[in-house]
């Protein structure tokens, strides 16, 4: 009956040690993962901007998309030449 309760411990103790395990690779992978992100050539990216910028994005039909295109940079190159 003693080895019975032992050998049940035992098999208990190791399948908590293999979830321990297997809890501490996921951690380990998203870890690395979050450390490579962002990419690894110098200089890569998106330069800064010396001025406040926002990304903005909606849906539309795909047949207004160009049209709207052009009128949202007629319209940045028209305040641009105001400011300038």
């Amino acid at each position: 009956m003693i080895l019975f309760a032992q050998n049940i411990y035992i098999l208990m103790l190791m399948k908590a040690i293999g979830q321990l395990l297997k809890t501490q690779k996921i951690t380990v992978k998203r870890v690395i993962k979050k450390n490579t992100k962002g990419g690894k050539r110098v200089g890569s990216g998106r330069k800064k901007a010396d001025y406040e910028t926002k990304t903005i994005a909606f849906r539309v039909r795909v047949e207004f998309v160009e049209p709207i295109k052009k009128m949202v940079k007629d319209y940045v190159s028209e305040r641009l030449k105001g400011d300038a």
